[in-house]
């Protein structure tokens, strides 16, 4: 089963759904379907990622659809090192905010209000190395073709 025919079914199931829920899962299933289907992929990366995905979607019901989504994800994130737009400035800002603050403490605590600035700079610092640091990494990923940006909405529920 290639992508196309994994996108038919999605589809037919996507029309039978009753609930809005569901028909969102499903939507978000073929979003990042066409995503990969519109990248530029080797036959071999390609071959190789329709044999893992296939199993996905083989025993695939409309009731496990979020179950199918986060296991795509998984897959995808783990076994082709495909990452969400902005994954790693997000990660890169939370890390830089809790590494900044953590030294702005201990580089401030032996000054007078040290205590305070020194969380204050620290922070700012850390915020803009992490997000610095994560905006650097996010352009390697998107040279090498391996952001989904429909990822980012996987787990959008509202």
């Amino acid at each position: 089963m290639d992508f196309q025919d994994i996108r038919g079914m999605l589809q037919r199931e996507e029309s039978n759904a009753d609930s809005t829920k569901l028909k969102k899962h499903i939507s978000k299933l073929i979003r990042i379907l066409e995503e990969l289907e519109s990248m530029d992929l080797d036959a071999s990366t390609q071959q190789e990622m329709q044999s893992k995905i296939t199993p996905l979607f083989n025993e695939f019901t409309a009731q496990g659809a979020s179950n199918t989504l986060k296991k795509l994800r998984k897959m995808l994130m783990e076994d082709f090192k495909y990452v969400p737009a902005s994954y790693y400035m997000t990660l890169g800002l939370s890390l830089g905010l809790a590494m900044g603050t953590s030294l702005g403490v201990a580089f401030g605590i032996p000054f007078e209000k040290g205590l305070v600035f020194g969380q204050m700079f620290g922070a700012s610092i850390g915020l803009v190395a992490g997000m610095l640091i994560g905006i650097q990494l996010d352009k390697k990923k998107a040279e090498q073709n391996l952001v989904i940006k429909a990822f980012n909405h996987a787990y959008n529920y509202t």
